[in-house]
């Protein structure tokens, strides 16, 4: 040991070994405050923060607790400045203790119930652990160094109250972010449930104020929605133009001219039909796209991706089978076109019949009206599972997506 200080009287008194330094403390010479010169490093410290002060405090206490005297039950006598001197309140340390743990509690409950998945569990705890490093434990650290004189107990407690800030912060975020994702899948499916019903869809009506996290989510939905709707709204406006409701009337089928007429409104209702099929499956084929445009989170793309992708395939089985069955309507009734045009006065027109000659070629021309009226059934058909499909799936997102609180 080879250290220095000066006396209240400015002189300069040098400390040798641990005894000398515990002597100089005993006596008054050394106080906590008091600045000790390292001649080894060359540096003025507090005498307190040389571990042979904490030493000779010790040595010095055990030496009056060996003098003091030993009541009958075997409690030494301590005064109150002893008792404060040789505990240093571990009172604090354990309440602060409480607190992170408490905090810390918190925040992992608060996260698995709250949040997506394990990915957004693991980042939700880990940002709180590294704000804690940089907003709660370096600064408890500089106020406990520098303010408190390092008091025992008083930086753990204040790191303590900030780490309980940040993961009460942390927990109601992720709190809100699933409330948020809740209101968001309700409003999906209501938003759905009126496309489906004819509704039309404003993916300006989606903002953030409302949806919080899930708004990129939602916008990327609604538009997709809007413009598959927009879609399907201009296929039946085509499809409206060409009269297709007149194909069977007996006045389209009343000569050759009118024959042809038919049949190249059906020509055109086929290569409408295959516009419009193309141009679905490449709104699907550009989603994938669309959603990695968004400002979705990372997790939050893979997640929708993968729910997409899952429910493709079925979608796109959807949507071929109803440009099968308008396909279909078009070939049958091209069919019984060709059959009426070989019968060219072999019927006849009377109001709202057609009378041919022949029972046989009434009965050929009753069974492809059947087959026809089959092929509508089998549209309606259509359109009442894609309903009930689209409700079980609305259901089950809402089931799925429901809170855990």
């Amino acid at each position: 040991m080879n250290l220095k200080f000066h006396d209240d009287r400015g002189n300069e008194a040098l400390i040798t070994d641990v005894a000398t330094f515990t002597d100089f403390v005993e006596r008054g010479k050394i106080r906590p405050e008091t600045l000790v010169f390292n001649r080894e490093t060359s540096l003025w410290s507090r005498a307190d923060e040389y571990e042979q002060y904490s030493a000779a405090m010790t040595e010095i206490h055990a030496r009056r607790l060996r003098q003091a005297d030993t009541p009958p039950y075997g409690a030494p006598r301590r005064g109150p400045d002893e008792i404060n001197a040789i505990s240093g309140r571990p009172w604090l340390s354990l309440l602060a203790a409480a607190v992170v743990l408490f905090a810390f509690t918190m925040l992992v409950v608060a996260s698995v119930a709250f949040s997506s998945g394990a990915e957004a569990v693991g980042f939700r705890i880990g940002t709180a652990l590294g704000y804690s490093l940089l907003w709660a434990a370096l600064p408890a650290f500089l106020i406990w160094r520098f303010a408190l004189g390092k008091k025992r107990g008083t930086g753990l407690m204040i790191f303590a109250c900030g780490f309980f800030v940040i993961c009460s912060y942390q927990s109601f975020a992720a709190f809100a972010e699933a409330r948020n994702g809740k209101k968001a899948t309700d409003d999906m499916a209501l938003m759905m449930r009126d496309a489906m019903s004819g509704k039309l869809i404003d993916p300006k009506s989606i903002d953030a104020g409302t949806y919080g996290n899930a708004t990129p989510m939602m916008k990327v939905i609604a538009e997709y929605a809007a413009q598959t709707q927009t879609d399907f709204l201009r296929m039946n406006e085509e499809m409206t133009a060409l009269d297709i409701q007149k194909l069977l009337a007996p006045e389209t089928l009343q000569d050759v001219s009118h024959i042809d007429a038919g049949q190249r409104r059906l020509q055109s209702l086929l290569e409408l039909l295959d516009r419009y099929d193309e141009l679905f499956r490449k709104r699907t084929d550009e989603m994938p796209a669309r959603v990695e445009q968004s400002e979705m989170s990372s997790q939050s793309k893979r997640e929708f991706l993968a729910g997409f992708n899952e429910r493709k395939a079925a979608g796109l089985k959807q949507v071929s089978d109803f440009f099968e069955i308008e396909r279909n309507f078009v070939s049958k009734t091209d069919e019984l076109y060709n059959f009426v045009r070989a019968r060219q006065r072999l019927y006849r027109i009377a109001g709202s019949e057609i009378q041919f000659d022949s029972q046989r070629d009434a009965d050929i021309y009753n069974g492809l009206l059947g087959e026809i009226d089959a092929i509508a059934k089998q549209e309606d058909d259509w359109r009442t599972r894609i309903s009930q499909s689209g409700e079980a799936q609305l259901d089950k997102m809402e089931r799925e997506t429901g809170p855990r609180f």
